[in-house]
């Protein structure tokens, strides 16, 4: 570890630093506040202290990226790794997630390295085995192009390493082995794509595990880490499951099947050389001693109680002493540490003391105007100032603020009297009396971390991947069938493979897989006894259908009728961005997803058009909409227009009027909220500026479409949580649409404006991008029990977070409150509902915003707008009663952070659910990875149905057609009547005496193949097949014949629809075209044929022409059909 330079004014601890060389003991440091753990490990350094490893000890899980971050602030070039903190939790059923197990896993390997000299701990993790560094090392696999490579032995090493086998790479930790090509996702932003040429690495690629298309140049080479600290490789596996076999048979066998991982996860180190942290450090360092081992002693105690919970439910599992290490060895170690760093110094008569002095940095996250005046008065008292904040967009906001207040910021490191602004990951910051004043950004901000983002491409819909045996499809000439599965016959001396549908009366209808795009999976509202098959030949469909398309054209047609009168009124047309629209955007802390980005370019192209926006932003929960509306309501302001924000709750309201205050800082902008919250004299003030003009934005509950709310010149107006909003509540909203920009916002759209949104007749723009780190929230429906309710609260309680138990009866909440209360009397319980005065209800919010209760017993009014980090517990009583969107918005309280969530919805014990509610509870469980909530949008749409768009009045179309048809349907009325070309697309058969099916060993898995030939069908020009031939080479390797000739087949049948060609066939030597008789025969019919040779045509309507040379076939229809289309 290289001497850093001396940038900054560091306390003098040389005299420490030799105390620690010779060896002395006891030793502490105090005056030392847990901000300013960093600033003690920096002066150390600073005055020669050269560990080769330390440890330094954390009492809690939050504070070790505080101190590893502030060390690399103040002693840059520092070699420092932090351990994840929820690597010891045997017991909760789960195991840990991927990102923590990678980051153990590549620390020690840095450590073997000699890369990290300092290792930051949370106190819980000491209780965790870790392998030798070394051995972890030996585990890494290193690829570099052109090397010769063994792809079973590959993929063996990936399953020993903790990969996952899987038919598509989607998830870190997932690797798949398709031909010549290996994917893998080994939980960095983008997956690795290894090409083979036979047994050597031809190429190394990333790829973006959402779209599976290729991103950057190729790599010369790639390592891959081990996704456990203790691979299970099948050596270990053997020898774990001999070990535990004498007392816990049961759990050796699932080890050795590789079964219910969950449970054994924690016993892979047994039987192996093992270490810990402490062992491995030639120097320990604790910080706050009393509280580290008092959190060490709880976090056991944890331990304890949760085996003993499971053995009660018959789960054998080895206890805590055989898993975990040793307690008291751990706490005597920790006693007699090398140096303490502590707060408080307690004089005794052994331990010998160095005192540094400093001091927590004030909170300026809610007074940003003061924070200019205490740098300004800092910098009189020559202290030398950095403010540490999350990204460039904010650097930039502070730096604008300070310059505005006479304080130029310096490039770092600034010095006495100078101020800096870096980015960095302080969360909280110090004053130290040598000099220097660090402001964390939790001192400046209340917002969240920042996390980068990677690139996501969901559907509203499943398509055909999903596809399993038993389900309902729609043949779009058969009518409803059921799929039973794949089968391979003989036709014409070729092997094809179909789809097996079964219709009414066991008929059989066997459909080439290349024809795809001819089924449609079946969704409707029908949720208790599903439809009825229709039978093969019969005339029900054709009727059934007929009957459908003629109610969705009467209903389309007032659809446009309303379209219309938007289309022709004229709105403001706002200008382009100016400089201040730019400066604005820039300040914003963390960097746009491509999504984000999109929708804000379609949004301001909306706004700077005559037409009045009505634009459907749909992103899933804490995708980053509210960023997105707030930059369209500053381009409004910046035009003199005002703004209303509507939402359908007071606290959504409330967090919406904190979040637009925050952002809007520094720029001249008055933001006022009106809802019955409050009081009357301020409501009166604030319509009365907003009718004068002086108020600028507003934010409000259904209180903004009173009578009494009038606006002076309203320009804009943001409806957040769209799909809360009554009819009432939307027709009052019509009346200011015909002129007004809107901007409706929603995770889970309500059914008709989504089903318009797709349907071509709203316009949407969709925000799919996760957060890189955001993990899927763990999502259970469970009979309600004292057992279930009491383990939950209990367990995120100790893991030091918080719970939302919804129960929403007002009349019973006080009684579900007092047994809360004494089911679980360690939990702090606040209850909350809509029915409490303000005062009451703002109190038990801002009671748990801050961490001073730990349960929120509350109404579904924490549906929309809570926030909460540290909450990720959800318990939701009575689940049976909710609708799907409600069900899935409440999960999205929980799992706002990268920290495993649980979401559990209780249901009666031994009492039947209706078929409805069985519905939405399976939905819930099935979509429960992220980005669900379009999908989720979806399966409301089939649950409840679409009905008339234009009222209640349910029609059952959806139920009559299943909902694709139905959409198909009615965006074919859309297209008849604006008088463009109709959709509709004809059934073209091939029959070309070609190969059109591709191997088995190309695409392995069948349901990937489908779904590739139902996106081969739907392409309609060349741009887009090519585009789709590329990314199947990307994806799969080098591409066979049968693509190529698969393309080509396409292109026929698309050109054969086009001119009302039914069949091309190749019999007899001859090409055979026949023409549709309903449709008029192209044009130049004549002319074309008569340059053809020996071409003729039948009065029954069909083309023949000789088929030409050997390979040159497809070729030459392709010709002749391009002719006859003129």
């Amino acid at each position: 570890m290289k001497s850093p330079p001396h940038q900054y004014p560091l306390p003098d601890l040389a005299s420490l630093v030799e105390a620690l060389d010779r060896g002395d003991a006891p030793l502490a440091l105090g005056g030392v506040v847990p901000g300013a753990r960093s600033l003690a490990l920096a002066s150390l350094i600073d005055g020669g202290w050269r560990p080769r490893l330390a440890v330094v000890v954390v009492p809690h899980v939050a504070e070790v990226d505080d101190v590893a971050a502030g060390l690399e602030l103040l002693a840059p070039g520092t070699g420092v790794g932090r351990v994840p903190g929820d690597l010891c939790a045997p017991y909760q059923g789960a195991e840990p997630p991927l990102a923590s197990r990678l980051e153990l896993v590549r620390l020690l390997r840095q450590v073997a390295e000699g890369e990290v000299r300092i290792v930051v701990v949370p106190v819980r993790a000491l209780l965790g085995a870790v392998p030798f560094p070394d051995a972890v090392a030996a585990h890494v696999e290193r690829l570099t192009r052109g090397q010769t490579l063994d792809q079973r032995r590959l993929a063996d090493r990936l399953t020993a390493a903790g990969y996952r086998r899987a038919d598509l790479v989607e998830e870190a930790g997932d690797f798949a082995v398709r031909g010549w090509v290996v994917d893998i996702h080994a939980g960095d932003e983008h997956a690795i794509r290894i090409v083979l040429d036979d047994d050597r690495v031809d190429e190394i690629r990333r790829f973006d595990p959402a779209s599976q298309r290729t991103v950057g140049e190729c790599l010369e080479e790639v390592t891959l880490y081990p996704l456990d600290p203790f691979p299970a490789e099948a050596e270990r596996l053997a020898v774990v499951a001999d070990t535990l076999t004498p007392e816990w048979p049961a759990l050796a066998e699932a080890v050795r099947c590789g079964a219910d991982r969950r449970l054994w996860w924690a016993a892979l180190h047994l039987e192996d050389p093992t270490t810990s942290w402490l062992e491995l450090a030639d120097t320990v360092m604790v910080c706050d001693r009393d509280d580290v081992v008092g959190e060490l002693r709880r976090w056991r105690q944890v331990q304890d109680r949760e085996w003993t919970t499971l053995v009660g439910r018959s789960v054998a599992l080895p206890p805590p002493d055989r898993l975990l290490l040793d307690l008291e060895t751990t706490c005597v170690r920790l006693e007699n540490a090398d140096l303490r760093i502590e707060q408080l110094e307690v004089a005794d008569q052994v331990t010998s003391w160095w005192r540094i002095a400093t001091s927590p940095m004030e909170a300026f996250a809610r007074r940003i105007p003061d924070l200019v005046p205490t740098v300004r008065n800092r910098r009189a008292q020559d202290l030398t100032q950095i403010l540490v904040v999350a990204s460039a967009g904010e650097e930039r906001r502070f730096a604008h603020l300070l310059t505005e207040g006479d304080v130029v910021p310096v490039a770092a490191p600034p010095a006495p009297t100078q101020v800096s602004i870096v980015q960095g990951g302080v969360q909280h910051g110090f004053i130290s009396r040598d000099g220097i004043a660090v402001y964390g950004r939790r001192d400046l901000t209340a917002a969240p971390p920042p996390r980068r983002r990677g690139g996501g491409k969901a559907a509203f819909v499943s398509d055909l991947r999903d596809l399993r045996p038993g389900d309902m499809v729609v043949h779009l000439d058969h009518g409803i069938g059921r799929f039973e599965g794949f089968r391979r016959v003989v036709v014409e001396d070729r092997q094809l493979e179909m789809l097996v549908l079964v219709y009414r009366g066991g008929d059989n209808l066997l459909v080439p897989v290349e024809r795809a795009d001819l089924i449609q999976k079946y969704a409707s509202g029908d949720g208790e006894t599903g439809p009825q098959l229709d039978r093969l030949g019969g005339t029900t469909w054709r009727k059934r259908k007929a009957r459908v398309k003629k109610a969705v054209r009467e209903m389309a047609a007032a659809l446009l009728r309303l379209a219309a009168v938007r289309q022709g009124a004229r709105g403001f047309r706002f200008s382009p961005d100016s400089p201040w629209q730019r400066e604005f955007e820039d300040a914003f802390e963390y960097e746009l997803t491509s999504d984000q980005d999109r929708s804000i370019t379609e949004i301001k192209r909306d706004m700077e058009s005559e037409r009045p926006m009505d634009r459907l932003l749909c992103g899933d929960v804490g995708y980053g909409k509210t960023e997105v509306a707030i930059r369209a309501a500053f381009k409004a302001v910046l035009e003199g227009k005002q703004v209303a924000v509507l939402a359908p709750t007071t606290i959504l309201v409330g967090q919406h009027l904190e979040t637009f205050q925050r952002r809007f800082a520094g720029f001249p902008v008055e933001i006022r909220m009106l809802s019955r919250f409050v009081a009357p004299k301020h409501a009166a003030e604030t319509l009365e500026q907003l009718a004068e003009g002086r108020v600028d934005i507003v934010i409000g509950t259904h209180r903004l479409l009173g009578s009494d709310v009038r606006f002076r010149d309203l320009g804009l107006i943001i409806l957040d949580e769209e799909q809360r909003f009554g009819v009432a509540q939307k027709e009052k909203l019509k009346q200011l649409r015909t002129e007004v920009d809107v901007v409706a916002m929603s995770a889970t759209p309500i059914p008709r404006t989504l089903n318009m949104a797709m349907s071509g007749l709203r316009d949407i723009s969709l925000i799919e991008t996760p957060p890189r780190d955001r993990q899927a929230v763990e999502t259970s429906v469970r009979e309600f029990s004292e057992e279930v309710v009491r383990e939950a609260i209990l367990y995120e309680i100790e893991r030091g977070g918080q719970i939302y138990f919804v129960h929403n009866r007002v009349r019973s909440i006080g009684g579900v409150a007092e047994w809360l209360r004494k089911v679980v009397p360690e939990a702090r319980v606040v209850v909350g509902h809509g029915q409490m005065t303000e005062k009451h209800l703002e109190k038990a919010m801002r009671n748990f915003l801050d961490g001073e209760a730990d349960v929120l017993l509350a109404t579904a009014i924490i549906e929309n707008g809570l926030d909460i980090a540290n909450a990720n517990t959800l318990l939701v009583n009575r689940a049976d009663r909710f609708g799907l969107a409600q069900l899935y918005q409440l999960r999205g309280r929980v799992g706002r952070s990268d920290r495993l969530a649980y979401a559990t919805f209780l249901v009666p014990a031994g009492q039947a659910l209706s078929g409805t509610a069985r519905s939405r509870l399976a939905a819930i469980q099935e979509f429960c990875e992220l980005g669900a909530g379009f999908r989720i949008a979806a399966r409301d749409l089939e649950i409840r149905g679409a009905g008339n768009l234009l009222g209640s009045e349910q029609h059952g179309f959806i139920e009559a057609v299943g909902f694709e048809t139905y959409c198909q349907l009615l965006e074919e009325a859309v297209a008849e009547l604006e008088g463009r070309p109709a959709t509709t697309r004809r059934e073209v058969e091939l029959r070309l005496g070609l190969d059109l099916q591709l191997p088995d060993a190309y695409i392995s898995e069948p349901e990937l193949r489908l779904s590739f030939y139902k996106r081969l069908a739907a392409t309609e020009d060349e741009p887009a097949l090519a585009e789709l031939v590329e990314e199947i080479v990307d994806r799969y390797g080098p591409a066979p014949v049968q693509l190529e000739t698969l393309a080509r087949a396409q292109q026929i049948r698309v050109a054969a629809q086009r001119i009302g060609v039914t069949a091309v066939q190749r019999r007899s030597g001859r090409w055979r075209l026949r023409l549709d008789p309903a449709v008029a025969p192209p044009e130049r019919i004549g002319d074309v044929l008569s340059t053809w040779p020996e071409a003729q045509l039948s009065p029954s309507g069909e083309i023949t022409v000789p088929a030409g040379r050997p390979g040159f076939e497809i070729q030459e229809v392709l010709r002749l059909l391009g002719e006859l289309a003129g």
